[in-house]
């Protein structure tokens, strides 16, 4: 079986498009990646990055063989379903929603939109990797079937720096509105005295009691202010995913975050790293406890279950 993966975030959905090509290559398909940069790397407008992405599309019908394809992000929100199903007739078509409900301000995803995504011709199957963001997707579309497959991970590693002295508690990624910036308030009153708080990501303002880096990291940047923390905070009030989450357990490294999200079926819903209520400390304490054996074991279990789900998805297009 063959699958191409398109990845019109080649920037920041490198990592990502890396894993999910290991996992199927492990799975026994042949993978064939296309990537190009999204407007924010590759110092282009909007347009242009559209135009790619139409070129893409029409550069693989004019192909004889008929493959799968996985659209890794929809440039067009739910208008890549019909563009898509109209360029691409021969072909099967699967395209991830990370966020069905965008995060951040995003083209696409009104009700015109996702009423002519849901029409019978144009049909495509979107790929989920949340149960919160399937269920999304049932009420804002429910004519749309979806997939629930685990956000894709390599196998993860033991990590050795995190037997450090200093604790590190880092959040790591962009500023969105539904960042919960309060509770992160809060922390910084409550954490020991010694302790190291980090905010890195673009977007974000000055948090009192943390040290705030307002910048993008690049992927070399983010591996090492992932393995030297302590832990990673994942500080949302509503999110569907978090592949700084999972990035973190692939490098060993624990999380900590609400247990009413989609974090309970990456680590478990029982895992002393989830949070319940506001309080995050306890979470956080844990975390920071946990040696880095016991670590592994919980990515090992995250990394199992992210590579059946991707079995299973090769079975359903297979």
């Amino acid at each position: 079986m063959r699958v191409t993966l398109i990845n019109p975030l080649g920037g920041a959905l490198a990592h990502y498009a890396a894993s999910l090509a290991a996992v199927l290559t492990d799975s026994g398909v042949v993978v064939e990646p296309v990537a190009f940069d999204e407007p924010s790397s590759a110092g282009t407008g909007r347009v242009h990055w559209v135009m790619k992405y139409l070129q893409t599309l029409l550069s693989i019908r004019s192909r004889h063989q008929t493959d799968v394809i996985l659209i890794m992000w929809p440039v067009l929100g739910f208008w890549d379903f019909p563009v898509t199903r109209a360029i691409l007739r021969r072909h099967t078509i699967h395209i991830v929603l990370h966020d069905p409900r965008p995060l951040v301000r995003a083209s696409g995803y009104g009700r015109l939109a996702r009423r002519i995504a849901s029409l019978r011709w144009c049909r495509s199957t979107a790929v989920v990797h949340s149960a919160a963001a399937g269920a999304t997707l049932s009420v804002d579309a429910p004519r749309i079937t979806a997939l629930l497959v685990p956000h894709p991970m390599v196998k993860p590693v033991e990590n050795v720096m995190r037997r450090s002295p200093t604790v590190t508690v880092r959040v790591l990624g962009q500023y969105k509105a539904d960042r919960d910036v309060a509770a992160l308030q809060r922390l910084a009153t409550e954490v020991p005295h010694g302790w190291q708080l980090e905010i890195v990501g673009r977007g974000w303002n000055p948090v009192p009691g943390w040290h705030t880096h307002n910048r993008f990291a690049l992927e070399r940047e983010l591996a090492d202010l992932i393995t030297s923390s302590s832990v990673v905070v994942i500080p949302y009030r509503r999110f569907f995913q978090s592949g700084v989450a999972v990035r973190c357990l692939e490098l060993g490294v624990p999380i900590a975050g609400p247990r009413q999200s989609s974090l309970g079926a990456l680590v478990g819903e029982d895992c002393s790293w989830l949070v319940s209520g506001d309080d995050w400390l306890t979470a956080i304490m844990s975390a920071v406890a946990t040696e880095p054996a016991a670590v592994c074991q919980v990515a090992e279990a995250a990394y199992h279950r992210a590579e059946l789900g991707w079995r299973a998805w090769v079975a359903t297009i297979g």
